[in-house]
């Protein structure tokens, strides 16, 4: 019978590993349409459902307070909507998020040794895709919809891989190479999940993107204020980088351009940005309207068509119609209920995790930093740091209601 019911929790994990991967590698480049329906996204919920069944009833997960803060950001989004008179939009958003979320949980309480494999798989993955853009001069998916001038900074392409977005790619990488980092401690791993964590974080510079180079930054400066060595690792950052800079500089004509163009980067925040000066715009408007709301909200899905009224008659290939500040995103949504409940999951795997491992206190306190420039809400790999942090486990402590003694015993499962 126990060896009937670890066959039945294996073939679930692997299924559930294989969904989870293919959720995360996909982008604009990967949508995959039969009917008229998203296939992956109706072959993800099928396994979410199935698994959920599966686990519940063979290990009695209990969600209670998962539970309830999910619903409070769907309560959110519903009241806000009647309240503004507007039909519920963003549902598949809302489902899209849901099955990443249930799927890192699942593999986070089940297996994380397979959760560690899956995230290095897909990784790997983001990584070639990125070096092929690099190599080849171009980006694949990015510049099909931005405008060209954009997807260069001083002649460097910004990798995107199947993302499809140079900023939100940063953060896919963050989050992966830090969770991978995260698990690799809790887990014991061996050297190669340190290796291609920390290619994934050295890859996020090749993004060039403003809110992912910050995110990376604070999430070593948290880690190293954690130990109490936050003056040392801060010299040793500006040293270490003051030293690779110049050999880059003075070595690399094509490194140096790339040094440059990250340079370019910030010193443009103190010019005529373009991109700067039009989130201020939108971030200001949004506020307006989430005040006039009341602080309930407008709904999902509605300030892309209200703020379609900033532009004139000529419309960019680019045209931006989001708040890009996930917390005002999550507010005009669904008012202060939804984001109570966003607040309330990030705040309990922040606080499970920390006892395990700080650096996934790190990684989430520099993403939260970071998705103040960004919107996440629809950003699958917020979902996924939540949920995995939402049920991982150190060795030792029961896993499937089982005792693991050993790495040796996790490895061998």
């Amino acid at each position: 019978m126990q060896d009937r019911q670890r066959s039945t929790n294996q073939t679930i994990d692997y299924v559930s590993a294989a969904a989870l991967a293919v959720l995360l590698a996909r982008g604009i480049a990967l949508n995959v349409s039969i009917f008229g329906f998203d296939a992956i996204f109706i072959a993800s919920w099928v396994v979410l459902v199935v698994s959920a069944l599966m686990r519940t009833r063979l290990e009695r997960i209990q969600l209670t307070s998962v539970s309830l803060a999910l619903g409070a950001i769907f309560v959110g989004f519903v009241v806000a909507s009647a309240v503004a008179g507007s039909a519920l939009q963003g549902t598949i958003t809302i489902a899209n998020y849901m099955s990443v979320l249930g799927l890192a949980m699942l593999l986070g309480r089940s297996n994380p040794k397979l959760l560690a494999q899956t995230l290095a798989m897909v990784l790997t993955f983001h990584l070639a895709f990125a070096y092929v853009e690099l190599l080849t001069g171009k980006t694949y998916v990015y510049s099909t919809w931005k405008l060209l001038e954009a997807t260069y900074v001083n002649g460097v392409p910004r990798v995107s891989s199947t993302i499809g977005d140079p900023n939100y790619f940063a953060l896919a990488l963050l989050v992966l190479s830090g969770l991978i980092s995260h698990l690799r401690r809790v887990l014991g791993l061996g050297i190669k999940y340190k290796v291609v964590a920390w290619v994934g974080f050295g890859t996020v510079l090749l993004t060039f993107s403003r809110a992912g180079l910050v995110a990376l930054v604070l999430v070593f400066v948290f880690q190293g204020a954690r130990k109490n060595q936050a003056r040392e690792v801060a010299v040793m950052s500006i040293a270490f980088a003051s030293a690779l800079g110049l050999v880059m500089y003075a070595l690399i004509p094509a490194i140096s351009n790339t040094a440059t163009s990250i340079a370019s980067r910030f010193s443009s925040i103190f010019e005529s940005d373009a991109s700067l000066s039009s989130r201020v715009k939108f971030q200001e408007f949004g506020l307006d309207t989430l005040l006039n709301s009341g602080l309930l909200g407008i709904g999902p899905g509605q300030f892309e068509t209200l703020s379609l009224q900033l532009y004139d008659s000529s419309r960019p290939l680019d045209l931006q119609t989001q708040v890009l500040n996930t917390y005002l995103e999550v507010l005009l949504a669904g008012g202060l209920v939804s984001l109570v409940g966003l607040l309330y999951l990030m705040g309990a795997a922040f606080k499970r995790q920390w006892a395990l491992s700080h650096f996934y206190g790190a990684l989430l306190l520099g993403l939260g930093v970071a998705i103040f420039t960004l919107d996440t809400l629809q950003f699958v790999y917020l979902w996924l740091l939540i949920g995995s942090g939402l049920t991982i486990k150190k060795c030792g402590q029961s896993l499937n209601g089982t005792y693991i003694g050993s790495n040796r015993d996790l490895q061998q499962r």
